[in-house]
């Protein structure tokens, strides 16, 4: 009889950037990667499961960091719910917890990633770590040491430092045990041999170019109809829920889109309702736990600087966070947010739109938020209860410090919780750090929508249900309130600045047409002369090479060949539903009267083209942002030897014939090429690491003023990507 040995070494795809390798013999269960919702992708992939009646769970013991923390925009390491996921549901290294085994978790990949990553993880689990820390975020000491109190109540009365309960496996060497003789070497950057008793498995965390992490949920295209107040639901799950976004919502007063929190996969999210990130106007954040915060990365992509309004001490640890996530000092908030503080306790009027922070109770600094507008005399309300405490455990913790606690302080949370209003989105979550469904009994708001969750809940309170992603709730509705007319105007004016009111009045009034997810919206068999203004939704077209791009709202889009004289793809699709105004290009050059501004108009148009093909800029940044960058920039020719060191701090360079070398902190380097770029080293000063320049031979390159740079986020967060990268190559290859 032939006997045939199983495989000691077994590898599963479970999503892009994510990889399991499981050696049971060797007690190993190793996740390779780790983007926003991993641990959802376990789960919906069954390598996470509920193994006993106390809840424990089982899953990876260690995870592989990817080399590059930033590919194509996303955060390539989130090792948060992850660990959070192997200390608390599994229960590694807590004593008191019934699957106890003395194990730590294994963070694998370089130093500085795994220093990171620590930092970050412990930053996520408690917040501000001292009472000085908090009060230096304008806590009063009394209210510090309730805070800090709190912490303490749920971390057994010392914060836990991940560096001291996760362990670490350095790749510096590029050679390592993981543990019991499985070793892990790198063959190139981001690439892994895995090696135990004679077997071995590669492992690839690289993403293709146009390749991004995905959701573990599919979610349905929805058409919203926003009034003049609207709030639509945009995720009632929680950090654990592979079926549903996390705990989100999206606000529309008149004419401005406002997120509360930003989740993992936010803009993958926001996409399916028709929403660009082009069209998001502030965030209000509650607090720094990843399934509310993660997204804050994808909102580094904006092309102009958003509001986020937070409390002072949640800035702070949204600052500190972020610092720790990517391994800096700079303060990268300030490069894609104008940071609004808020005053607890205090109503804020925004535009119309008036907002009330207060404090929660929570493992980390946290706000909730009430908001209200006004008419008729009376106001209209919404309260965004995320995250809330259970309030029997409040009780326990007043209890436990009653020198620093008073029974007036559960009466405040607990009122400040059942606040009566229109509409109330709640907390459910359970456990010990999260509400229960029992604390909103005597909540006499009109509706209270379920979230945080897992599940669905069951409640026999009429005024407490359930919604679907996407679901809206009109607290103030105005059929006269012309919206989209409003958004028309508003990039019409980006494009034709010099165009009288009533004309861009006239071509903003022109009639909307609606296309379904799918649905062909124009192409170049039938459309020659149409240009295309989109106001809401993503519109997919694909290159020659076969990539798909998207193009959101305040995009022109056509056949044009008056105004467009580059190669177009084939056709362009609804990715979404999309509304847009359709222009015949004879009717919008009527408005256009000025020979000048026409002129204007195409070349700008060509020097766009010339920019989407750098590395730097590709093909994301909306036509208007680049017509805007192309007003300042020059063609020039560098010859050998002529290198003026005075221009690189103001200018960014980018190359369109030649060759340079670049010098990472005189200790490595790397050649760049045609499309690449170099200079501009007053952008992020103080972030990106000191490097020198070498033209080989004569180079021509199109020169950009660095401030027309640094007013587009998406283009900084694309220069730190490819910052990040480089130092990396230079590294490796030099090895």
């Amino acid at each position: 009889m032939i006997s045939h040995r199983m495989s000691l070494i077994l590898k599963r795809n479970v999503a892009t950037g994510i990889v399991w390798v499981s050696i049971p013999e060797a007690d190993l269960y190793l996740c390779c990667g780790c983007p926003a919702d991993t641990v959802k992708h376990l789960r919906k992939a069954g390598l996470i499961n509920t193994i006993n009646s106390t809840g424990t769970e089982d899953g990876p013991n260690a995870v592989l960091l990817s080399d590059t923390l930033i590919q194509n925009g996303q955060v390539s390491n989130l090792t948060e719910f992850p660990i959070l996921q192997m200390l608390y549901l599994q229960g590694m290294n807590l004593p008191n917890h019934p699957n106890y085994q003395n194990n730590q978790p294994i963070l694998i990949g370089n130093e500085e990633q795994i220093n990171a990553q620590l930092d970050y993880a412990t930053i996520g689990n408690h917040g501000l770590s001292s009472i000085e820390e908090i009060m230096e975020a304008g806590i009063s000491l009394k209210n510090a040491e309730k805070i800090f109190a709190t912490k303490l109540h749920y971390s057994n009365g010392a914060l836990t430092y991940m560096k001291d309960i996760v362990s670490s496996v350095k790749l510096d060497d590029d050679h390592a045990e993981i543990k019991n003789s499985v070793f892990i070497t790198r063959i190139d950057i981001n690439v892994f041999q895995i090696k135990y008793k004679g077997e071995q498995v590669e492992v690839d965390l690289n993403i293709n170019p146009n390749e991004h992490y995905r959701p573990p949920y599919q979610l349905p295209f929805r058409e919203i109809k926003p009034e003049y107040f609207t709030i639509v639901h945009t995720g009632e799950g929680n950090g654990w829920d592979q079926h549903r976004p996390c705990m989100a919502s999206v606000i529309f007063f008149k004419d401005k889109t406002y997120l509360i929190d930003a989740g993992p996969n936010i803009l993958n999210n926001l996409s399916y309702l028709g929403i660009g990130l082009s069209e998001i106007d502030g965030i209000f954040l509650s607090h720094i736990h990843d399934d509310h915060f993660a997204g804050i990365t994808e909102l580094l992509n904006v092309e102009k600087k958003l509001n986020l309004y937070l409390t002072k001490v949640v800035l702070k640890t949204a600052e500190k966070k972020l610092k720790a996530l990517l391994m800096s000092d700079y303060n990268l908030l300030n490069v894609a947010f104008n940071c609004i503080e808020l005053e607890f306790n205090e109503w804020r009027n925004i535009e119309g739109l008036e907002v009330k922070p207060v404090y929660s109770p929570h493992t980390v600094e946290t706000s909730i938020f009430n908001f209200r507008v006004l008419t008729d005399n009376n106001y209209k309300t919404y309260t965004h209860l995320s995250d809330t405490i259970n309030l029997s455990e409040f009780k326990v913790i007043i209890d436990e410090s009653p020198n620093i606690f008073s029974s007036a302080d559960f009466s405040s949370v607990k009122n400040n919780y059942l606040t009566k209003v229109d509409l109330k989105k709640i907390d459910v979550g359970g456990g010990l750090i999260h509400g229960h469904l029992s604390d909103y009994i005597d909540d006499e708001s009109k509706l209270l929508v379920a979230a945080h969750t897992t599940k669905f809940i069951e409640s026999e309170s009429e005024n407490i249900v359930n919604v679907n992603f996407g679901d809206a709730h009109n607290l103030i509705e105005d059929s006269e309130y012309n919206l989209l007319k409003k958004k028309a105007l508003k990039f019409l004016e980006l494009y034709f600045s010099t165009l009288e009111a009533n004309d861009l009045d006239l071509l903003a009034s022109q009639q909307i047409k609606k296309a379904a997810p799918g649905e062909k919206i124009i192409s170049k068999d039938n459309n020659s002369n149409k240009i295309i203004l989109i106001l809401c939704g993503l519109v997919e077209f694909e290159s020659k090479n076969g990539d798909k791009h998207y193009i959101d709202t305040g995009n022109f889009i056509g056949y044009s060949l008056r105004y467009f004289r580059y190669d177009l793809p084939a056709k362009y699709e609804a990715w979404s539903n999309v509304k847009y105004i359709e222009y015949d290009d004879q009717f919008i050059n009527k408005f256009i009267r000025e020979f000048s501004l026409v002129n204007e108009f195409i070349d700008r148009i060509h020097i766009a083209k010339i920019l989407r093909n750098s590395c730097l800029i590709e093909g994301s940044v909306n036509n208007a942002v680049l017509y805007e960058i192309s007003k300042f920039s020059t063609v020039k020719v560098i010859e050998e030897g002529e290198f003026n060191e005075k221009d690189l701090p103001e200018n960014l360079f980018i190359i369109s014939e030649g060759e340079v070398e670049i010098r990472f902190e005189n200790k490595s380097k790397l050649n760049i090429f045609p499309n690449e770029h170099f200079g501009g080293t007053e952008l992020l000063k103080g972030y990106r690491r000191k490097q020198s320049y070498e033209c080989k031979g004569k180079v021509e390159v199109l020169s950009i003023p660095v401030e027309s740079i640094e007013n587009v986020p998406q283009l900084m967060w694309r220069l730190i990507e490819i910052e990040k990268i480089r130092y990396q190559l230079s590294i490796f290859r030099a090895k």
